[in-house]
Formats: C-alpha cells, structure tokens, sequence
C-alpha cells in the first residue's frame, strides 16, 4: 500500500514538472513570435558590438573612417509597437525604405544629395499634440524631405518620448519623401546636462533611436538640441560621434540642427560646429530670430544681410564644407507693435504670423507693401488704437533671395520651418530657385 502511494506521488511530481515545463515552452513561444519581423540588416544589432563599434561608443579618438565598420547594438525591449505584418510600408530589405530621391536614382540618404543632381528641400512638421491628418496635407510641390518634430528627450536617464504615426510614414512614402524625424531635447537644460554625461544614457538614447527608425522606416535622424549648457558642448559632440556610425551603418542621414554663431551660451557657445563636421551629413544652419519673440527692437526675423554673415561664418570660421550645410528659413514673421511710453520711448510686444495669416492680415487692411534693401524684404506698417504696427514679410520676395543665396555659396539645400507656416505658392518658388 505504501509503495502505492509512492508511486502515486512521484508520478504527480512528474505530472507537475512536465506541466510548469510546458507551460513556461508555450510562453517562450508566444513571446517569440510576436516579436516583430525585422530586415536583415538590422539583424546583427542585436548580438554584441565589433570592435569599431565599440570604440566609437567609448569616445575612442578614431576618425569616423575607423568607426564606420560598427553593425552590432546589443539587444533592447523594443521601445514601441511593431508593424503589422504584410505592410507594405515595411518592405523586407535595409532601412532605406521610401524610394529613391533625385535624378540619379540614388538609394535614400545623403548620398542621393552629393552627386549635384538633387539637393536637399526639407520643411519641418511641426507635432504638438498628434501628427496631422495626411488627408489634410496640401502638396508638397518639389519638397524631398519632410521632418516631423516626434520625438524628445523625456528624463535624464535618457529616455525618448514618441508621436511617431504610422499614417503619416505611408504619406510620405507615397510621396516618395524621405523623412528625417527630428530628436529634441525639449529645451531642457538640466536633463540635458545629466543625459549627455554618462555612455550608459548616451548608448540608452541611441539604441531607442536605432529602434524608431527601424519600427516607422525612417532614412534620417534631425538632432535639434538647443538651450543647451556651455559645459555640455563636449558632451554633445561625443554623443552624436558615438550615435553617427551607428545611424549610418543602418543607411540613416545625420544631421544637426545650429544656429548662427552669437554670444550666447545656451544657444550657440556651447556647439562646437568644426568638431562634428566628420559626423554629421549635414548642419541644419537655422537662420531665422535675428530678432526674436521678445526683442527690445523691432526687425526682421531674418533679414539677407544678416542671413548671408551667418552662413559665412561658418564657412569662414568653422570650416564647415558647404556641401554639409544646409539653410534653414523661416515661413513665419512677427507682427511687431510699438506702444508709445509716457517716460519716452516705446514698449515693444510682437506676435508670431505664418506667411499666408500675414498676406491676409495685409490685403484686409490694403496695405501696399515698399521693398525695404536693407533686409532684402517687403516691409508694412499701420497704426491700430494709437499703436505703431510693423512686419517684414516672409513672401516669394524674401525666400527667393535666400534659396539664391543657398545656390550662390553652393550649399547642400534649403529647409522650412515650419510646413504649417507655409502659403501654398511658396512651395513651388523653392523648386524653381533651387534647379
């Protein structure tokens, strides 16, 4: 009897271990495939890093030719949903996956825009809350590169908040646009600061990177990290010298937001533009708030000369190659108003207005605007309640000389900030100026 029950309990024993075993298979199995598919190349990201990789990701002072090599990431929770399978916007093969750009037929990336047969012309999506509705996106006559604004810096341990959106990746696809979502720091900068100063948040922010761009098809990465500490400028250069070979192994442009080169720290000091000109494909030069929301004087967003120092300065005095500079214009200006004081002098307030509110805020009023030289711009004014009201427009005027500018000193392209700002002909000046 009592060999009876021995037995009986082994065999329960056996019965349990044979059930918490198959249970814990059919889990894995789950698990396994519901991982989402992925191209081949991004394969070996997965599994260790090679050397170069791992000299890059250390600051080892190599040339970007020694770091290139690098394909290996090591393995990371996926960040954010897979596709669904049979997409067609998620082809199987490398990242590059919206088509080609430019007369030559060039595979996506920068080198669809180093052959002289097309150059960059980018506009800014700006995203606030959700990305547009496709459906309501006009035409993007001549445009090549659009970048929404999806994603940022959420803490200092290097996490990234998405607003990527599936609809919008296949409405630039059927546009053959290529799109070079835009990385922000949120203009924080105490998370900044402490994100950049470590490899294990630094590596922790490009692996998230790596991982959005494989998710949503992406062919380039717009690093726009501004109100930065000066300190942190070395820190910053490291990063995007340990995210470049990395992103471009995986066929994904780089580029870096700058802006004019000024005295100020948090905006412009701490870029130290020569130090990243072998890691980037392009600088994003964003020549736009010369005179800026709350200026004490009234001017010009962008006024020609002013736009022409700056893109010499970087030529100049950084040495930074035209063919990796990219000019950057505003579509917005600023309706400036000027309320007299009793003790002298005026008050200055201003109001920021896309192209297509300002042309309809003048021809409400029938303003006739005069050719202001030295801006290079058209110029109105108005009284309103005993106020002085002053715009230098952003019309086919301005945006004609800046692309010819761009053309003169041979830059890579244009871009707009921001789409949203747009009048529907300005498009179609862009591309005429710019072949």
């Amino acid at each position: 009897m009592d060999h009876h029950h021995a037995a009986k309990r082994r065999l329960s024993r056996l019965f349990l271990v044979y059930f918490i075993f198959s249970s814990t298979c059919t889990i894995i199995l789950f698990h396994l495939l519901a991982l989402p598919v992925m191209p081949f190349k991004l394969m070996p990201l997965l599994h260790g890093r090679s050397p170069a990789a791992e000299q890059a990701l250390a600051g080892d002072r190599t040339s970007l030719a020694d770091a290139a090599g690098g394909r290996e990431l090591p393995s990371q929770t996926p960040v954010s949903a897979s596709p669904a399978v049979g997409d067609d916007i998620f082809p199987v093969g490398p990242l590059a996956g919206s088509g080609s750009v430019g007369a030559n037929g060039a595979a996506p990336g920068s080198q669809a825009f180093s052959s002289g047969n097309a150059k960059v012309n980018m506009t800014w999506e700006a995203v606030y809350g959700k990305s547009p509705d496709p459906e309501r996106l006009p035409e993007l006559d001549g445009v090549n590169v659009v970048s929404p604004t999806w994603f940022e810096l959420s803490n200092g341990t290097g996490d990234i908040s998405s607003k990527a959106d599936l609809d919008y990746v296949r409405w630039a696809k059927e546009r053959n646009l290529q799109i070079w979502a835009m990385f922000s720091n949120g203009f924080e900068p105490n998370r900044t600061s402490i994100a950049l100063s470590t490899k294990k948040s630094r590596e922790h922010m490009i692996q998230q990177l790596l991982q959005y761009a494989e998710t949503y098809r992406l062919q380039g990465i717009n690093f726009d990290f501004e109100n930065v500490k000066t300190d942190d400028g070395e820190n910053f250069v490291q990063f995007i010298k340990e995210a470049s070979p990395l992103l471009r192994e995986c066929n994904l442009v780089v580029s870096v937001d700058v802006t004019p080169k000024s005295d100020s720290e948090y905006w412009s000091l701490f870029l130290d533009r020569p130090a990243l000109i072998p890691y980037v494909d392009f600088m994003m030069l964003m020549a736009y708030d010369e005179h800026w929301a709350s200026s004490p004087k009234s001017g010009s967003v962008a006024s020609l000369s002013w736009v022409r120092r700056s893109v010499e300065r970087l030529l100049d005095e950084d040495g930074i190659p035209p063919s990796k500079i990219v000019l950057s214009m505003p579509l917005y200006t600023r309706v400036w108003t000027e309320t007299p004081k009793s003790s002298g002098g005026s008050k200055v307030t201003s109001k920021a207005l896309g192209m297509k509110k300002a042309a309809e805020l003048v021809a409400a009023r029938k303003l006739n605007p005069t050719y202001d030289r030295k801006t290079g711009q058209n110029y109105v004014e108005y009284r309103e309640d005993g106020q002085l009201k002053r715009i230098w427009l952003e019309d086919s005027t301005s945006i004609k000389a800046r692309v010819a500018l761009a053309n003169e000193y041979g830059l890579a392209g244009v871009a707009t900030w921001s789409r949203s700002f747009m009048d529907s002909g300005i498009w179609n000046v862009i591309k005429k100026e710019l072949e």
